[in-house]
């Protein structure tokens, strides 16, 4: 009985565990459009009227991308044909803004969060190569 409890306590860490990497890349994803746009705002502190434009659509790409993220995030059981704008949006930010694009396409088998870790994960490694 107890080695039984063992067992399901282990699974339900395991699970647990891969929940908690699978959130800490996407932290990390969500890192690379921050840190984008920090750069961009130092960059022009004084700067024209097209640059500011140019800043402020940034801005507003990526706080979408955010919400979409977070959308994401709290239902990711939600159906395919709505998650998939979002993580287009979010994958369009990260090319545009991050200098980072995707060559994955979306799994429509796998849920919502599953498909975000992995576009920030393929994000993470071309980071390092």
């Amino acid at each position: 009985m107890r080695l039984n409890e063992t067992a399901l306590q282990r699974e339900k860490l395991q699970e647990q565990q891969q929940s908690l990497a699978q959130l800490n890349r996407i932290k990390e994803g969500v890192q690379l459009l921050l840190d984008a746009l920090e750069r961009n705002m130092v960059r022009h502190q004084e700067c024209t009227p097209e640059e500011a434009r140019l800043l402020e659509r940034q801005l507003a790409d990526t706080s979408k991308a955010l919400r979409d993220v977070l959308d994401l995030e709290r239902h990711p059981e939600q159906p395919s044909e709505d998650w998939i704008p979002r993580l287009n949006r979010i994958e369009e930010a990260l090319s545009n803004y991050a200098d980072i694009n995707s060559t994955q396409q979306a799994d429509i088998d796998a849920d919502a969060i599953t498909n975000l870790d992995h576009l920030f994960h393929q994000k993470e490694s071309a980071q390092e190569a």
